[in-house]
């Protein structure tokens, strides 16, 4: 069976950034992959799964792992936009050594994957993933035998890249006694494309909502909950972690009604409701009811433009008319991802942005996969599937990620105050919307199973790529802290690490695996597993005011303790309003619109907040 090569054996380096300004999307992490290129299949691990039999192999802190484990059949050729069907059936033993090809994604100068000579990565045929066990699961042979928690991992990426080998998960797996399961999902316009080319008498609700990313994440619940007992896991104790678009992705999955059943308990690291409508998806952005700049529709407008058959926007919405649906369904299933790429790229070109697909329409409320409603309507309802929830941000989320989403010469120009007072309120805005909005509506509806987190730990060097600035407790570095690998977070970040804090990293990273275990197992993550930690209190438990928010530090400053941290908007504007350290009315209002987008998705004020604010002082 076809197996992909991932060079180096130890892949750090991977930091395929993939951000835009209509979307804070997530980073691409350094990868570890568990013994590439050097696996040596064992006996011991042989397992029997309901497709056939698998064999993996022994990795580091004495546990088995099985890698590129086919979770469902290859999406190509006509089951391309198709909801993902059950992996076909094997004979024999099928060696599990290395990751799965990665899905299609755009190539990067870090990207440890091969690319094609069209700046490609990966293939369609993507849909693997990848088990970690400790030693506990070696040899073991009976469903009988102690089931563990399983922890399944959805890596962040924007939706547009990343894998499931990006995350080591051996050492959780190890310490923490659990099963760590990584998942790759279709990326980019072959995970995210809703279109009317696309649907038909021969397609369900399902195929027609665009969300293929999402229903693979979905089938492979189905696989881990049919599954996971062979490789020691229990289906009843399956807790979805993830960061970023991961993140996003869970929230998604927390209401969606195909996910009921699926997973038992969430942990949302820097997540939030970044969905959006169809007709955002779909529509071109000068119709009546106007569709985003990366719609679908705006994509086919340039892909026909690349390929010579229209001149310019309004030819090629010509033909579109003139060739109908059937013949620009056929004329989409054949074209490349490096073809997709490159419209993406072309319209972010048109609106001064990096070149870059990301910013595309995702997780889209279709009424079928997704409600229609947006996400914090459908947790204030409880129509969502209640369950334990664990989630946090970053102390300064945007340091990393403002240099990146805004366009392109802004940067430049703007002074280090500016810059540090900005990712300050930008962060508390994700803090307010991605977390405790959230954390309020499901408590009204799921009281004392609501846990909340901010990560502050901050002892990192200055950035001299970015200008000597200092990224503090930055998007995704957290990840680094879950998985005890500063591999598992992106290396431009942990090569800061300051050398005197490598004791305070690793006390902070023992805990918050705890914590992340003990949740796993429980749906409280308590006092950690061995009960020696500060107890971590839910949302609205007894002496809320002083305890909402459980701030994630290294011993050096006091460790992990609760706190009565709580932000919303109305408080963020607030705290804008009495600010003294503006120099004058008119700093004040600069600072201000650079705060406001007329963007349909993210976090940033709006210009009704604007004018809150300024109270008309500031002109428009």
């Amino acid at each position: 069976m076809k197996q992909y090569e991932v060079r180096p054996h130890r892949l750090a380096g991977y930091v395929s950034v993939v951000l835009s300004v209509s979307l804070v999307a997530g980073l691409a992490y350094s990868a570890q992959g568990e013994g590439v290129g050097t696996a040596v299949p064992d006996r011991t691990t042989v397992r029997t799964t309901r497709r056939g039999d698998v064999i993996g192999f022994l990795g580091d802190y004495g546990g088995a792992v099985w890698m590129g484990v086919p979770y469902a059949k290859a999406p190509i050729g006509r089951w391309r936009w198709r909801a993902p069907q059950p992996a076909a059936r094997w004979a024999g033993f099928r060696e599990t050594l290395a990751p799965g090809s990665p899905c299609s994604q755009p190539a990067g100068v870090f990207n440890p994957f091969d690319s094609d000579d069209k700046g490609a990565v990966g293939s369609e045929d993507c849909l693997y993933l990848n088990i970690w066990g400790p030693a506990q699961s070696v040899g073991r042979r009976s469903a009988q035998d102690t089931s563990l928690p399983v922890m399944v991992w959805i890596h962040g990426g924007g939706n547009v890249g990343g894998n499931g080998a990006m995350s080591d998960g051996a050492k959780l797996a190890a310490t923490q006694n659990v099963i760590v399961v990584g998942v790759n999902y279709r990326l980019g316009p072959f995970g995210w494309f809703r279109h009317a080319a696309l649907r038909g008498a021969d397609r369900n609700a399902a195929e027609e909502s665009g969300n293929y990313g999402l229903l693979d994440i979905i089938q492979a619940l189905r696989w881990i909950q049919e599954n996971i007992e062979a490789f020691g896991g229990d289906p009843r104790r399956v807790t979805l972690f993830g960061v970023s678009a991961g993140a996003q992705n869970i929230y998604a999955l927390l209401a969606s009604p195909r996910a009921a059943g699926l997973f038992q308990h969430a942990i949302i690291q820097s997540g939030g409701d970044l969905t959006m409508s169809p007709v955002e998806a779909e529509n071109i952005t000068d119709d009546s009811d106007p569709g985003v700049a990366k719609s679908s529709n705006e994509v086919l407008l340039r892909l026909l433009m690349a390929d010579g058959r229209a001149a310019d926007r309004n030819a090629a919405k010509r033909y579109t008319k003139r060739a109908g649906g059937a013949a620009m369904a056929a004329y989409l299933q054949h074209k490349s991802f490096a073809d997709f790429d490159r419209a993406y790229r072309m319209i972010a070109t048109e609106h001064g942005e990096r070149p870059s697909p990301s910013g595309m329409p995702q997780l889209i409320r279709d009424g079928s996969v997704l409600p229609k409603e947006h996400l914090i309507s459908v947790l204030s309802q409880g129509k969502y599937n209640q369950m334990p929830v664990l989630i946090g941000t970053t102390k300064d989320e945007y340091s990393t990620l403002l240099q990146l989403t805004e366009r392109r010469g802004h940067f430049d120009d703007m002074d280090t105050e500016r810059f540090y007072r900005q990712v300050e309120y930008m962060s508390q805005l994700w803090k307010a919307e991605g977390v405790d909005a959230p954390a309020r509506a499901m408590h009204r509806k799921n009281a004392g199973s609501v846990f909340v987190y901010r990560f502050d730990w901050d002892r990192l060097a200055p950035e001299e790529r970015m200008n000597g600035l200092l990224l503090g407790a930055t998007h995704g570095l957290d990840t680094a802290f879950v998985f005890g690998n500063p591999d598992a977070a992106p290396e431009f970040q942990t090569r800061l690490i300051l050398p005197e804090a490598i004791p305070s990293y690793q006390a902070l990273s023992a805990a918050m695996m705890s914590y992340w275990a003990e949740f796993a197992r429980s749906g409280d993550p308590g006092a950690g597993q061995a009960d020696l930690l500060p107890r971590w209190l839910a949302w609205g438990a007894k002496n809320q005011q002083e305890n909402r928010t459980m701030i994630l530090d290294g011993p050096d400053r006091g460790g992990p303790h609760m706190s009565s941290l709580e932000v919303t908007r109305e408080s963020i504007r607030a705290r804008l309003q009495g600010d003294t350290r503006f120099e004058s009315a008119e700093s004040r209002c600069q600072f201000l619109k650079g705060l406001v987008s007329d963007l349909k998705v993210g976090w940033h004020f709006t210009a009704q907040d604007y004018d809150s604010f300024s109270r008309g002082r500031c002109g428009t």
